[in-house]
């Protein structure tokens, strides 16, 4: 087992992303394949806001071939979170302004998360289906089959007792 510490790892996830994450996958996954053999097959393990990753991976990662299967402990909405916090819909607004106005790598105010923030890595975790919207309770089956049905191999969904930032 190999333990990867991502950019997008502990506070470096405000101004990371998906597919950034998902090309740091690759390079893992071809460098163990590299020692271990050009056969050697994976299965990719996402904790938290981290099955995000796994998910995406599964779609975009150019090493996906190379994984047999995946596992999402404790999958969260990182939305739904957010919007429980007072300021999320004004923070939503200057970020969408942001983008919307060609500047999507601008950072957030200061009070808009813990962690400096991307207005557009804002979005894609606090915005209706955003790249990261992908565990939300509200979604669709259709919206659940877009974000999800690329995970074309076997997944574990191993829920947890209590998520540190997402409890109940």
């Amino acid at each position: 087992m190999v333990q990867p510490l991502l950019s997008s790892s502990h506070m470096g996830y405000g101004t990371s992303s998906l597919s950034k994450d998902a090309r740091e996958i690759d390079i893992l996954i071809a460098h163990m394949a590299s020692k271990r053999g050009q056969d050697t097959r994976f299965v990719v393990c996402g904790h938290s806001t981290g099955c995000q990753d796994a998910v995406w991976h599964c779609k975009k990662g150019k090493e996906a071939g190379r994984v047999c299967g995946v596992i999402l402990q404790a999958p969260v909405s990182d939305r739904e979170y957010a919007a429980t916090q007072p300021g999320t819909a004004e923070m939503l607004n200057v970020a969408k302004s942001l983008v919307d106005g060609g500047d999507k790598e601008a950072l957030m105010p200061r009070s808009a998360d813990l962690a400096p923030i991307t207005a557009s890595r804002y979005l894609s975790l606090n915005g209706r289906l955003g790249d990261d919207d992908m565990f939300s309770s509200d979604l669709t089956d259709e919206e659940l089959r877009d974000r999800l049905g690329c995970v074309g191999v076997p997944c574990l969904i191993a829920m947890s007792m209590e998520d540190e930032y997402v409890p109940e």
